[in-house]
């Protein structure tokens, strides 16, 4: 019976041995264990993903889109190769390409995904060449070439004067351009409406042509009175018509000073002049240049002097030597407010002794 037992014993622990290394077989070979499900039956476990090599990125060029004739929209495909990975796209007006795209990273895995690069400053109606680049740190991919077409520049008109405010009685000239594709040698004409901008734009003068790049020039002898300017394209095609351009005109202010004999209060001075055109009841102030700001002295208003001015005096008995001026304003609209010639004028100097400046 004592030996029977020993036998058994062993048999039992030989078995306990081979049950052990079965339940550990899976953890070392890789299979999967068999697990009991909620119903009772065996089901594997899901096999465990297997980890991909990193590769250098893959790039493909697509077609462009969102055309004008500045920019346009570059698409491609990229595909990191597991990696993180940067792209951009090279454009030009050649295969050298010489401009670039802004770089965007991607990060690593996701397969290949749709990339786009926004790009400006192009020309109308050239043809561009591109191609998508990617790079990790595997290496670089670069797309085949593709190209697109930017369309025509739509035509514009701008204009701008030689002088704003002008100058009453003086020349002026409009100056402008067309912008665009074929503005080219186009005709163009110059039209004006004179304040109080009642009376609706007329054509002034003979219609002109732009140059080959596009610019044109009016010049006027004179512009009287604050005027709004435009100039339209003449031709077929399109309407062409600049924005309005107000040209201000100022008034002309003169100032003349005359010593008078010295009295008790002093030397007394007259402040005289001319204002063009006629503003009867205009402002006439007299200044002094203190530091760097012109500082009132006294004032007073217009009077009629010609149908084409009016005048103004003022009697003064100064005690400050130093630069003086007369400030007028306008009270019919039509021009804007001027100053006159500065004078310097020397309380203590000899009658009619001033220096002008």
């Amino acid at each position: 019976m004592g030996s029977e037992s020993r036998r058994r014993r062993g048999l039992l622990a030989k078995l306990g041995l081979v049950s052990l290394a079965l339940a550990l077989a899976p953890a070392a070979t890789g299979i999967a264990a068999p697990t009991r499900a909620a119903g009772g039956a065996s089901a594997p476990h899901a096999p465990v993903a297997q980890r991909t090599v990193p590769v250098r990125p893959s790039a493909t060029s697509g077609p462009a889109d969102q055309i004008t004739y500045q920019s346009a929209r570059l698409r491609g495909v990229v595909d990191s190769g597991g990696q993180t990975t940067a792209y951009f796209f090279l454009f030009g007006t050649t295969q050298l390409y010489g401009g670039q795209s802004l770089t965007v990273s991607l990060v690593a895995g996701g397969g290949p995904v749709s990339v786009f690069g926004q790009i400006a400053g192009l020309l109308p109606l050239s043809v561009y060449h591109y191609k998508l680049v990617a790079i990790n740190a595997l290496g670089t991919t670069f797309g085949a070439d593709q190209t697109f077409t930017t369309s025509a520049a739509p035509l514009s008109l701008t204009i701008n004067a030689s002088a704003n405010p002008g100058f009453l009685g003086g020349p002026l000239s409009i100056l402008g351009a067309i912008h665009g594709t074929g503005g080219a040698g186009s005709a163009v004409v110059l039209q004006a409406n004179p304040f109080p901008f009642t009376g609706g734009f007329q054509i002034v003068g003979s219609p002109g042509l732009a140059s080959a790049a596009g610019t044109f020039e009016f010049d006027l002898p004179s512009v009287p009175v604050t005027t709004e300017f435009r100039v339209v394209g003449v031709g077929s095609g399109q309407p062409l018509v600049s924005d309005t351009l107000t040209e201000f005109v100022q008034v002309a202010v003169t100032m003349t000073v005359t010593r008078g004999s010295r009295g008790g209060s002093g030397t007394a001075l007259t402040i005289s002049g001319l204002i063009r055109p006629a503003e009867v009841g205009a402002r006439v102030s007299l200044q002094r240049l203190v530091g760097s700001r012109w500082m009132l002295v006294t004032a007073t208003t217009s009077q009629p002097a010609a149908i084409e001015s009016s005048s103004y005096a003022i009697t003064l008995h100064p005690t400050h030597s130093g630069l003086y001026r007369v400030f007028a304003t306008s009270v019919e609209g039509g021009h804007l407010a001027n100053t006159s010639q500065a004078i310097v004028v020397h309380v203590h100097g000899p009658p009619g002794r001033v220096a002008s400046k």
